[in-house]
């Protein structure tokens, strides 16, 4: 049976800590609910204006979208989101 190596990491200027996981195909960022699509970090696309009523801050929502942005742009891990289906 194989286990996946898992790592956690802070990324710079978050408070929140990340979990890395290390697969056949390099390092995979289990980002969870922190977007929705992966459209959402690539283009910075952003909820409509009526979302930030129901978000407990929206501006760590941006900013959580403009580090997974960089990470996507450095190539250095896939993200995955829970919504994304399968791992």
């Amino acid at each position: 049976m194989y286990w996946p190596r898992a790592s956690w990491h802070r990324l710079p200027e978050q408070e929140e800590w990340r979990a890395f996981v290390a697969t056949d195909n390099g390092w995979t960022l289990l980002a969870s609910d922190a977007a929705w699509s992966h459209l959402n970090y690539q283009q910075m696309r952003l909820p409509l204006k009526l979302a930030n009523l129901i978000m407990d801050n929206p501006r760590a929502y941006v900013t959580t979208l403009q580090a997974l942005q960089q990470l996507h742009q450095g190539g250095a891990a896939t993200i995955h989101l829970s919504h994304e289906g399968q791992v």
